[in-house]
């Protein structure tokens, strides 16, 4: 698209920012991370997320993370890795081949991309990984745990530097997405409305062949090995499934809401298939970000029109109107690329995350909001015409016809009215008919008002002209 390639071309759009200086020597690929199991929530945070979850009320996310990139090659024969604790595992060893890299959307969004990969690099490894960092919450780094740096030639080590950025930091949490808020001053640790828990994930995977059924379903959904799968006849079909893509006779693209896995085999695949996960990270990785904004902003929106559900506000609804208009003309696209591949990985991502689905139903809400306040606006008009009609009306009728005589002719002065001689202006005001003409009218305009419209139309009225700033 024209637009998006001036945008990201200038960086008004999306901008990207790598690791430099001393923050790209912290993450030597050679290290072994360990991701550790979620710790468990206190008895009593739990009853109370319990009793939300019951109630209906949402339970905002405790420690989620940034997107992260995964890639392994893998022969599908070997098991998992790591210390292990009733049947899970406590630790899950990794490696960070690719340093945080930063995009930042125009709109204040902020995607945190690391590259990351399993220990011990089979296919049952690689699924157990993803099931337990995708979703099982197994993001957390421990700093005891943090892999030592070498400090001389004899094998003596040295604390890693992370440690004590982080009793510095004072982070109140252990989870990736904490760690990576240290490099981003002033970043927002909480996660925005309608994102995962838990880091998404953009994967490589290299195989020996294509992967089985059931490895395919675990591959495209984050499951383990270890759990059991019978997947439908038409999950079992490639062809004319909306979540699998193949882009080559040696390649399988599969999508979901939690990530994305590209699969390619043989494993010493040639030409650019050897190098693909620097492909995918360069080329990729933007696009399932613009996406992923997509639904997030849409989300944003969604949420504000649900806030407005019971006290629609005109003015709050002009901006989300305006960021609609934004979003349709900067960031709605139903296609990115000239490049059939670039454009049916987009096309898919935008398929799996139904964000057609989805703008339309903000539209919806907010053509509902828009119908909404429009009606009730016409109310207002109306019930401002009523009264021009029936009140207003004949009283200027009244003063129209009798002009200067509508009130008596006297010097009034508001002490004249209880002196001794109070009953001349007094007089003059009793026996006055244009007076007593405009009264009426008024007084019979008000009663077939109050009967026509109610009595809670004039309350509403009065309010409104007494208090304006009340009436959004």
């Amino acid at each position: 698209m024209p637009h998006l390639n001036i945008h990201v071309r200038d960086g008004r759009l999306l901008r990207a920012y790598e690791p430099a200086g001393k923050l790209s020597n912290l993450f030597d690929p050679r290290f072994t991370w360990l991701f550790e199991r979620p710790p468990r929530k206190p008895r009593k945070e739990a009853e109370v997320d319990a009793e939300k979850s019951e109630s209906g009320q949402s339970i905002p996310p405790s420690a989620p993370s940034p997107p992260s990139k995964s890639e392994a090659r893998g022969d599908g024969k070997d098991g998992k890795k790591g210390g292990e604790k009733g049947g899970k595992l406590d630790q899950i060893p990794f490696k960070i081949p690719i340093p945080p890299r930063v995009f930042v959307i125009e709109t204040g969004y902020v995607f945190v991309v690391l590259g990351v990969k399993p220990a011990v690099q089979t296919l049952t490894s690689f699924q157990d990984f993803y099931a337990a960092v995708v979703r099982r919450g197994y993001n957390h780094l421990l700093p005891e745990h943090l892999p030592r740096r070498k400090a001389g030639p004899q094998g003596e080590t040295k604390p890693n530097p992370l440690e004590a950025m982080f009793e510095e930091a004072k982070l109140d949490d252990t989870t990736l997405r904490h760690w990576l808020s240290m490099f981003i001053p002033e970043i927002m640790i909480d996660a925005p409305i309608g994102s995962w828990p838990n880091p998404m994930a953009v994967n490589v995977l290299y195989t020996e062949a294509l992967p089985e059924a059931s490895d395919r379903h675990r591959l495209r959904l984050a499951h383990g090995s270890d759990q059991p799968i019978d997947p439908s006849a038409g999950d079992c079909r490639i062809e004319g499934h909306p979540a699998m893509w193949e882009p080559s006779a040696r390649e399988l693209c599969l999508f979901s809401p939690v990530g994305v896995t590209w699969v390619v085999w043989p494993m010493d695949a040639k030409g650019q298939l050897a190098q693909f996960d620097a492909a995918l990270l360069e080329r990729y990785v933007y696009k399932w970000i613009l996406v992923e904004h997509e639904r997030l902003f849409l989300l944003e929106l969604s949420s504000q029109c649900a806030s407005m559900s019971n006290r629609p506000d005109g003015r709050i609804f002009g901006r989300m109107r305006l960021a609609l208009l934004q979003y349709t003309a900067k960031f709605s696209f139903g296609h990115i690329s000239s490049e059939e591949r670039h454009d049916r990985f987009y096309c898919g991502l935008r398929s799996a995350l139904d964000i057609g689905g989805l703008f339309e139903e903000v539209k919806g809400e907010i053509t509902e909001i828009d119908e909404y306040l429009s009606d009730k606006r016409a109310d207002v008009l109306n019930q401002v015409l009523g009264f021009l009609t029936l009140v207003l009306t004949p009283v200027g009728l009244v003063i129209g016809i009798f002009e200067r005589d509508t009130l008596p002719a006297f010097d009034f002065e508001l002490g004249a009215l209880f002196s001794a001689g109070a009953w001349g202006p007094w007089r003059s005001i009793l026996f006055h008919v244009p007076l007593w003409l405009l009264l009426l009218s008024a007084v019979v305009g008000l009663f077939l008002f109050t009967r026509l419209l109610g009595m809670d139309t004039m309350r509403t009225l009065v309010r409104r002209f007494m208090k304006p700033e009340e009436d959004e």
